[in-house]
């Protein structure tokens, strides 16, 4: 009897896949929907953030405002004034002296007194130079568009102006703030900046390293003061005034901040309105010169100041930079020039080097300022350094200096540009030091000091932010994957439902079925991603237009190999087809919030934690979510520097991860099948009776024997010489056995498997047979706990029971039999605490061919679990069946053939 062509069972399969899609219609269409619906609101939030956020003044150059006016001051003092509207306001001789410290901010010649005594205040004036200090309370009113440049520009608007000739800003010193300083020590004043440093015993000395990192030696030479303040301001081709700060560097100052680290330096922040930029001066060089260390002071001022009393004072007096600050809108320098630097305004830093014994010292000091660090328990405390050095055993011949800065403060990463960390100042600070302790020098210069930092040149641009790029890996994540629930169900729901089985038993082979499936699913999920393309491109999202569309078809084909073979994986854990949708569906929401949250911070590690990146990568999604983001970062990238993104020439570069998610995804793909495989042999989940977890040890077994010969040649012996071979070592053994019946060998009546006697644990009646004509009646467990009961006390074998076991065992061709049971038994495992069930004990009988055979029995005598064990839907426990000279325990795809 042949078994159904696999042409007929791929058509069958093709059928059955075909007409549950068109059942699941309005599923289908809410599936593929899903892609269109995420690519359709990630566009539709890229327009909103274009032209609400993006199109702010903020990210374009600059422009002169021609009305520029203090709100904090109209605000400060409402009811207490009359205006006209244009911004004048009169100011009652009665709320005069509530106006008193405001007037200061003001230019003279913005101030007039009336007869009355009434104060009329000019207060909107045009911005010569700089933008308005929006940050300082000072609101613009009005702009003149046809004069636009980073002269006109706030720090964050002149990274979008043309900059032929950048300024050149002096080095500053990255300085904690206010609220998170650490004391140098007790009862220091708050505008004391401490930094700690150690050296080897055996090297040069701490303390006198640490007083040369910040040595307070502003230059009194009047030569070079007139060489620095003629050098300070230069005019570029086109008229702009270029600052090089380069100039205050060499006159001695050191600056520190503690303002964010930025992008680009056309515009050095700390020099900005609304920015505290400090002077670094030894402790208590300020506080014995009378200058505070707590409130703001002109730098005009501060030199004043500083020079009291020498020969240097006369000369000062006379230069630029003795002016005061001016008190407008224009006194803080807000663009690429300073027009006066006597009106910077700065705080005095006193600094203190704290000398630590030794290294680990040093470093738990570091580490305990941090107030997530704990190391005081209960309490979340900010004691931070400015930096820190360690010297090691630096010599007379020799530096070597570990320097320590805080990272904690914002420096991009997560896809966005990498910004300026002000290491350049306190590096250069360590190196002068060493090389002043080491030649003696006493000048207030090295040649080793880095007096000054700059950008490239550069083009007008605009701000491009494909925030679609940034949330791309999240909600395309979701988009790729949810094909795995509705393909999960599916194939759990043919098991539950005996589907498979109904299919196995009509012919179905599992090649055919798996071969077909996983086919359909390829092909429906090659349909899905194409409409996930085809949209986002469409609707011009940039994560899919800036990227080559080779490397996003082979990321999303190899994903789509591999989560079908997971999917084959997962069917094989559930018996219930709902259980299975919803944990699917859990695992496509877990992964990429995961992925969002957890995962992305390890894209940029580097070092010892880089490992993790491979590790996480092992589940599907993850190494999905890892192609994803490398997609989104080039892509976000690609927007920002107007260029593409992510090219097969890039897959070479160090950090880029997309060959690696390739890589584990193909190897993936193979183990997942394969554990697939594995588990749907062994696992019972109603596709028949599972087999033995080291199965498949027989096959190795048999290809070693086929491989090297040796002594197990008999496994291959074909089923009738091997029939001949048993029954003749039967006979030797039990000399009444009968001959095969005459035509044994013949196709149509070839026996194929040895009579039930010689099948080892198999234990037969040999009481006479049953009588014909009588319907037979077995049992397995009946009332009582008792088995085999028929015409007799409870617990009693029926005659024509032992009698039908006799005949059983006394076959020797199955010719005429097509259908035996030899001994079935079955018992299942304890449930709840109880004890073992046996449902069917020892039935043995035999179907004739042609014949109308019926089983009998009362409710719970194992009629069904009999049926099932000869259909293979249950193993047996015991004993075994024959279809056709198969045995079901390891012959039941051929008998499904039959």
């Amino acid at each position: 009897m042949g078994g159904t062509g696999v042409k007929t069972q791929a058509g069958a399969l093709i059928r059955k896949s075909w007409n549950y899609q068109k059942r699941n219609v309005g599923g289908n269409i809410c599936l593929c929907s899903a892609p269109i619906f995420f690519c359709v609101i990630l566009a539709i939030m890229q327009a909103l953030i274009n032209r609400v956020f993006l199109s702010n003044d903020d990210f374009k150059c600059g422009c002169k405002c021609t009305t520029c006016c203090p709100e904090w001051a109209l605000a400060s003092q409402a009811g207490n004034f009359t205006s006209d509207g244009a911004g004048n306001i009169t100011i009652p001789a009665s709320n005069a002296a509530a106006w008193q410290p405001l007037l200061a901010q003001f230019q003279p010649s913005q101030i007039s007194t009336g007869s009355d005594g009434s104060i009329k205040i000019t207060t909107c004036s045009a911005i010569n130079s700089g933008a308005c200090p929006v940050d300082d309370g000072w609101k613009c009113k009005s702009k003149d568009k046809s004069q636009c440049g980073i002269q006109y520009s706030s720090t964050q608007q002149s990274a979008f102006c043309p900059v032929p000739n950048p300024s050149v800003w002096p080095a500053v010193m990255q300085v904690p703030s206010r609220d998170r300083r650490a004391e140098p020590y007790p009862g220091a004043p708050e505008g004391e900046v401490g930094f700690l440093i150690t050296a080897d015993s055996n090297g040069l000395s701490a303390q006198d390293l640490g007083n040369n990192i910040i040595t307070g030696q502003i230059s009194s030479n009047p030569a070079t003061w007139a060489s620095a303040l003629q050098n300070l301001y230069q005019k570029d081709a086109q008229g702009n005034n270029v600052f090089n700060g380069d100039q205050l560097s060499t006159l001695g100052f050191q600056f520190g901040t503690d303002a964010d680290p930025q992008i680009a330096l056309y515009i050095e922040r700390s020099f900005s309105a609304g920015e505290e930029l400090y002077l670094m001066i030894p402790s208590p060089m300020c506080t014995a010169k009378n200058i505070s260390i707590t409130d703001e002071i002109c730098l005009g001022d501060f030199l004043q100041a500083w020079f009291k009393g020498t020969p240097f004072e006369p000369i000062l007096a006379n230069s630029s930079i003795a002016t005061s600050c001016a008190g407008s809108a224009e006194s803080s320098t807000t663009s690429d020039s300073l027009i006066n630097a006597g009106s910077l305004r700065v705080y005095c830093a006193e600094t203190f080097p704290m000398v630590q014994p030794n290294a680990v010292t040093l470093q738990d000091i570091l580490y305990c300022g941090y107030y997530q660090a704990r190391c005081n328990i209960n309490d979340l405390i900010n004691n931070e350094f400015m930096s820190a050095f360690d010297f090691q055993d630096s010599g007379a011949s020799k530096l070597s200096v570990d320097l320590y800065i805080n990272q904690t403060i914002n420096q991009g990463g997560g896809g966005q540009p990498g910004r300026n960390m002000r290491i350049p100042a306190t590096m250069s600070a360590a190196v002068a030091s060493w090389w002043k302790l080491v030649t003696g020098a006493s000048s207030d210069q090295s040649p080793l000091d880095v007096l000054g930092v700059m950008s490239m040149p550069k083009e007008a641009s605009e701000l491009r932010l494909d925030f679609s790029s940034l949330l791309g890996p999240l909600f395309y994540s979701w988009v790729v994957q949810l094909l795995l629930p509705t393909m999960l169900q599916q194939l759990v729901y043919e098991k539950e439902k005996r589907l498979r089985m109904m299919m196995k038993m009509h012919g179905l082979g599992d090649g055919a079925y798996w071969v077909v499936t996983y086919a359909w699913y390829a092909a429906l999920y090659a349909l899905y991603i194409a409409v996930f393309l085809i949209v986002g491109g469409a609707v011009g999202l940039q994560y899919f237009r800036r990227n080559s569309w080779g490397i996003q078809i082979i990321l999303y084909l190899l994903f789509g190999q591999c989560q079908i073979a997971f999917t084959f994986l997962l069917s094989s854990l559930f018996s219930s087809s709902r259980t299975a949708v919803v944990c699917g569906y859990l695992y496509v929401l877990a992964t990429g919030l995961l992925g969002y949250l957890l995962l992305e911070p390890l894209m940029d590690a580097h070092g010892d934690a880089a490992w993790m990146r491979w590790g996480v990568c092992l589940l599907p999604a993850f190494a999905l979510y890892r192609g994803l983001y490398e997609l989104g970062a080039y892509a976000f990238l690609g927007v920002y520097r107007n260029s593409a993104g992510m090219r097969f020439a890039d897959l070479a570069a160090p950090d880029n991860g997309m060959w690696a998610a390739w890589v584990v995804m193909g190897v993936e793909w193979f183990v997942f099948m394969v554990a697939a495989w594995y588990l749907e042999q062994v696992v019972p989940t109603g596709n028949g009776a599972p087999r033995h977890p080291l199965f498949f040890l027989r096959a190795l077994r048999r290809c070693c024997c086929c491989c090297w010969g040796g002594g197990r040649q008999a496994a291959y012996i074909p089923q009738q010489q091997q029939q001949q071979h048993d029954l003749q070592q039967q006979q030797q053994h039990d000399p009444e056995t009968p001959p095969p019946a005459a035509g044994a060998d013949s196709p149509a009546s070839s026996a194929r498997y040895r009579p039930a006697a010689a099948i080892t644990g198999i234990s037969v009646a040999t009481s006479a047979s049953g009588e014909d004509g009588k319907a037979l009646v077995v049992g397995g467990e009946g009332p009582g706990g008792k088995a085999g009961v028929h015409e007799g006390g409870e617990g009693e074998e029926g005659e024509d029971v032992a009698g039908e076991a006799a005949r059983v065992a006394g076959l020797a061709d199955y010719g005429c039999t097509p259908i035996v049971a030899c001994g079935l038994r079955k018992v299942f495992a304890p449930f709840a605490g109880g004890a073992a069930r046996q449902a069917v004990r020892g039935l043995s009988l035999g179907v004739s061919r042609g014949e109308c055979f019926g089983l009998l029995g009362p409710n719970g005598a194992g009629k069904t679990t009999a049926i099932n064990m000869l259909t293979g839907l249950l193993p047996p426990s015991g004993g075994t069946g024959i279809v056709e000279g198969l045995d079901i325990r390891q012959h039941m795809p051929s008998i499904y053939k039959l």
